[in-house]
């Protein structure tokens, strides 16, 4: 079985901390695949974010040593990011996986 990780937030700015959890995840939960979510419209952020893109591309920078695991679906997708959807997208691409 497949073990896919999910790393959400806002990466407003990514930071070694998130770099260094992502590899932590990667060895210690023993997973096939990380993919790491910046997440959308934040409806529960008091402050105002970064744009979108500028997020995903700092993600992808913060990130070199896990070529091709920042993930854009909450950035594409229109209204506010909720992760019960990012999760149920996830679930329908590899329903035989196990997400963490």
């Amino acid at each position: 079985m497949k073990r896919i990780g999910i790393f959400g937030g806002a990466f407003d700015p990514p930071h070694v901390a998130h770099a260094a959890l992502a590899q932590v995840a990667l060895a210690e939960l023993q997973l096939d695949e990380l993919r790491v979510v910046p997440t959308g419209d934040a409806w529960h952020k008091t402050r105002a974010l970064s744009p979108a893109p500028h997020r995903l591309a700092m993600a992808q920078l913060a990130l070199p040593s896990c070529p091709g695991v920042v993930d854009p679906r909450e950035i594409e997708r229109a209204g506010p990011s909720y992760t019960v959807d990012t999760l149920r997208e996830f679930n329908a691409l590899w329903p035989m996986a196990e997400l963490s």
